[in-house]
């Protein structure tokens, strides 16, 4: 079994390796490496994620691929700074990241996509990957994939927040533009994924259709459950945006499903991944700026 590490680059809080001089922040960056294989995947929604690297000892250079998993501000923010330090190496994102993406609150529509359009510049190491393209291998038994299945009752539950601008028109999002990362392994299959906007149901499902021989160890990402609401005293505390029902069924789906562990983070949120616990027990983990995996 290939030894895979993982290095949270950036997240929303600050783990046991975070220095005081380190950066968090609503985001995330993290670097995969699998042999010869070096992945980094999304930067988080600053360039921070490039001195915690530094600070961690983590050598951000001669990348194998870079992935974006979607193009919201919180995943691509440090796209500038990374085309400065990385001007060469291949990225990987989908043809519809090519959209202005929106967030609406209280009936304001507020732009929630990459800098300065970036993704509109015609750059030859950017690989915009079209609808027939649903499984790119991009290194040695690394694949980036978008979802086959499209349930709408395993969508995270504020997908009707987001949009993107079409012709005079801003539309609800359709999330074209997610993917995730998948490295094989006859020892079991271990799938990266942000967000999970189509669903960390819909997401694990399509790897076990697309390769039903295989069996899935980890699953490392967020799940878009984390929310905030206002409490009895109308202070705003963290909640989850779905009912407990829904967050135990997806917890039920991935105790099933994944075979060793579960580790979430970013937009999960604490309070959701203590939610999915209640079925998981310590199956489960939440990771955070700093911390280091060896899967």
């Amino acid at each position: 079994m290939s030894d895979i590490k993982v290095t949270i680059l950036i997240e929303n809080e600050r783990g046991q390796n975070c220095t005081a001089s380190m950066s968090n922040e609503h985001g995330l960056s993290m670097l995969i490496e699998t042999g010869s294989t070096r992945i980094l995947m999304d930067t988080g929604a600053t360039g921070a994620f490039l001195e915690n690297a530094q600070m961690l000892h983590t050598d951000l250079s001669h990348l194998t691929a870079i992935v974006f998993s979607h193009n919201h501000y919180d995943h691509t923010g440090g796209i500038l700074r990374l085309l400065e330090s990385s001007p060469d190496a291949p990225i990987y994102l989908r043809e519809e990241t090519k959209r202005r993406f929106y967030r609406k609150k209280d009936g304001v529509f507020t732009y929630h996509g990459e800098p300065q359009d970036i993704f509109l510049t015609s750059k030859p190491n950017f690989h915009f990957l079209t609808s027939d393209q649903d499984c790119v291998e991009i290194a040695p038994n690394c694949f980036v994939l978008n979802n086959h299945l499209h349930r709408e009752e395993f969508f995270c539950h504020d997908r009707q927040r987001f949009y993107y601008q079409q012709g005079d028109f801003k539309v609800n999002d359709d999330f074209c533009h997610e993917q995730f990362l998948l490295i094989r392994d006859p020892e079991g299959d271990v799938i990266f994924t942000s967000c999970s906007h189509n669903g960390i149901v819909n997401i694990v499902d399509t790897v076990l259709e697309l390769f039903p021989q295989d069996a899935i160890r980890a699953v490392v990402g967020g799940f878009h459950l984390k929310a905030h609401r206002p409490n009895a005293q109308g202070e705003m505390v963290e909640t989850i945006n779905c009912s407990p029902e829904f967050a135990h069924q997806t917890a039920q789906v991935l105790a099933q499903k994944v075979r060793d562990h579960v580790y979430t983070c970013h937009c999960t949120g604490e309070v959701g991944c203590a939610t999915l616990a209640e079925v998981l027990g310590d199956k489960i983990s939440y990771v955070r700026t700093g911390d280091v995996l060896h899967l």
